[in-house]
């Protein structure tokens, strides 16, 4: 049975977790992980397109911190809300407007197989804070 803690926020609660959430994970844990993650990599996404993805991505926090070192990203979550906050992110149209193909998705992680673009591999999957849903 997929989780259904996040699965359904509104619109409106959605935004108003993302802004008590939190700010950014501190810059050495993503040293951490880009350090492990780039001398890796070995997507197949495009011949010149590395790819982040971004499972439980909730209002997409850290797929925006991480996208910068990325050519792509994708993020999913069970929740529309979710989605819907991580697209109103200022972030969103900053990435875009770079050129950078930034995807969200309402999916669960169990899932995923169905989603388009999905049978590539990924440079790096994340999830952060996903998980304690899970826990209860």
């Amino acid at each position: 049975m997929p989780e259904q803690t996040f699965t359904n926020l509104s619109a409106q609660a959605a935004a108003l977790y993302a802004l008590h959430r939190g700010d950014s994970y501190p810059a050495p844990l993503y040293d951490a992980i880009l350090s492990y993650a780039l001398p890796h990599s070995t997507s197949s996404f495009t011949a010149t397109t590395s790819l982040i993805l971004d499972v439980g991505t909730g209002p997409g926090k850290v797929l925006y911190d991480l996208l910068p070192f990325f050519d792509a990203g994708l993020g999913t979550d069970s929740s529309q809300g979710m989605v819907e906050a991580a697209k109103a992110d200022e972030r969103y149209d900053q990435a875009t407007a770079m050129g950078k193909d930034v995807r969200f998705e309402i999916c669960c992680a169990e899932d995923m197989a169905t989603l388009d673009g999905v049978e590539q591999s990924a440079d790096l999957i994340v999830c952060a804070m996903a998980v304690s849903p899970c826990l209860h």
